[in-house]
């Protein structure tokens, strides 16, 4: 049987492992959704199908909501979201089975790695706090307004910037 630290004892401490948040590291595709239409409906907005949602990924939530809302309310939707999201979503998400120890691992072997995510920079700092990983996280890279998001690069060079490694040593998982 293959453990973490068969793998971990492979890679060099100049290596920089970049991990995706959701759907990487926890499991939250079907709450994000359940938020994004609870949120529509709350405004009075018909709520997005499943092709809709599935088109959105990678989308930064003033764009969602931009599909069907008022520019004016785009704000307030974001903050509801987010509100609704951390007080009843976090709460039933589930991390993925064995990344607590892959990241425990990777931290007591140097390896540096970085989350990288479309989610609001905070946020994915206080997901990341709720499941206790923060601590085994170098940095995380999320959206804030005028930067850009995955699929870009940006996000990516950010991090191996702020880790001092570079982008010919580094993984995007």
């Amino acid at each position: 049987m293959i453990t973490f630290k068969m793998v971990v004892n492979q890679l060099s401490e100049t290596m920089i492992l970049l991990f995706d948040l959701d759907g990487t590291l926890i499991d939250s595709k079907k709450l994000i959704s359940h938020a994004l239409n609870h949120t529509l409906e709350k405004f009075g907005y018909r709520r997005l199908t499943e092709e809709e949602i599935i088109n959105t990924i990678n989308t930064p939530l003033r764009e969602i909501f931009a599909i069907r809302a008022k520019r004016e309310e785009i704000p307030k939707m974001r903050e509801f979201y987010r509100r609704y999201y951390l007080e009843k979503c976090l709460p039933k998400t589930n991390i993925i089975p064995g990344i607590p120890e892959l990241l425990k691992e990777l931290k007591e072997n140097k390896i540096k790695t970085a989350v990288i995510t479309t989610r609001n920079e905070k946020m994915a700092e206080h997901i990341l706090k709720h499941f206790n990983l923060i601590e085994y996280v170098d940095t995380v890279v999320g959206h804030l307004d005028g930067r850009k998001i995955k699929p870009d690069p940006e996000p990516l060079f950010i991090a191996v910037d702020r880790l001092k490694g570079k982008t010919s040593s580094s993984i995007m998982i």
